[in-house]
């Protein structure tokens, strides 16, 4: 006897997505496309820069940019609500805004050129001389930050796991794919797929840190008007 196959279940995939936050679909949307382009612009060989990732002055930096800068003010008002029992709260939207605010100016590029122009230091290395500078500065303010956002996070089990994968994703993908990149040519097409990665990681993990930073406040009882329907 032939057995009969589970029907399939049509439309999960959207079931999901309309669950979602408004908020996380326009970015989450705006993502899928920047890439796709991104991709596209890889493959055909196109030369505008319009959608180059990794490039300054363009939309996948906006993109970026502005997603960081939505996860700090989701949060602003857990710190506004909270800050007067506990100044250090305001340790975490302040996090994520510096996050944009380098990712807008370069200020760790910047820093890295001074570094390496001023004292020569990070000659041999191409990422070295930001590195030196940004990392230690970031992983301090991150930990501080996260030590204040884990007194919310550790009730709200999604929302840990979002912001957590978020933090992994982009931390490997500033840090780690940047340090791969280091010993590639530039011009290289595997230096363009190390770049490709890793600006598509940025953005996947700030969109988990979006996407958990809603779902906390949520849970925290703070409505977001732009996600009333």
């Amino acid at each position: 006897m032939q057995r009969e196959s589970p029907p399939a279940e049509h439309g999960g995939v959207l079931r999901i997505w309309r669950r979602l936050p408004i908020l996380v679909q326009i970015f989450g949307s705006a993502i899928v496309l920047v890439v796709a382009l991104a991709i596209l612009r890889f493959v055909t060989g196109w030369k505008s820069d319009l959608f180059q990732l990794g490039g300054e002055a363009n939309i996948p930096t906006w993109l970026a940019t502005a997603q960081l800068f939505t996860v700090a003010a989701v949060l602003g008002p857990l710190a506004l609500r909270d800050g007067h029992r506990n100044r250090l709260t305001f340790l975490i939207p302040a996090f994520f805004a510096l996050l944009s605010l380098d990712e807008a100016a370069r200020l760790h590029e910047r820093g890295g050129d001074w570094l390496l122009r001023e004292l020569e230091i990070g000659v041999e290395s191409k990422s070295g001389p930001w590195m030196i500078l940004f990392v230690p500065i970031i992983g301090l303010l991150g930990i501080l930050a996260a030590a204040q956002l884990w007194r919310y996070l550790r009730t709200h089990r999604v929302a840990l796991r979002l912001m957590v994968a978020g933090a992994l994703i982009l931390a490997f993908s500033a840090v780690g794919l940047a340090l791969a990149a280091n010993p590639v040519l530039e011009d290289s097409a595997l230096h363009r797929v190390i770049v490709l990665a890793e600006e598509s990681g940025e953005m996947l993990g700030g969109f988990l840190l979006l996407w958990g930073a809603v779902r906390l406040i949520e849970a925290e009882g703070i409505v977001l008007d732009l996600d009333a329907r």
